[in-house]
């Protein structure tokens, strides 16, 4: 039972990551239009905004591949809260 809850966590999280980074992504993408005009605000959060997407989009296809492998997923105590 437990691997079966850790697996559909693991693919829920992998698939709401991977929604927040093509969001983010899009968002970006779409910075100065119609017109071109790049605000301040804009041009100073661009940078660490494309490194949170980056981040978000890799911890998202982590978790894909952890979800859709294999092997069991172990749960450490620890990390369970028991």
């Amino acid at each position: 039972m437990q691997p079966v809850f850790l697996r559909v966590a693991a693919l829920a999280w992998a698939g709401l990551s991977l929604l927040l980074a093509l969001h983010w992504f899009v968002e970006l993408g779409m910075v100065g239009f119609p017109d071109g005009y790049v605000t301040t605000f804009a041009r100073a959060t661009g940078p660490l905004l494309h490194i949170l997407a980056t981040a978000c989009l890799g911890q998202g296809l982590y978790f894909l591949f952890r979800g859709l492998s294999a092997r069991d997923l172990q749960c450490e105590a620890s990390a369970c809260g028991f």
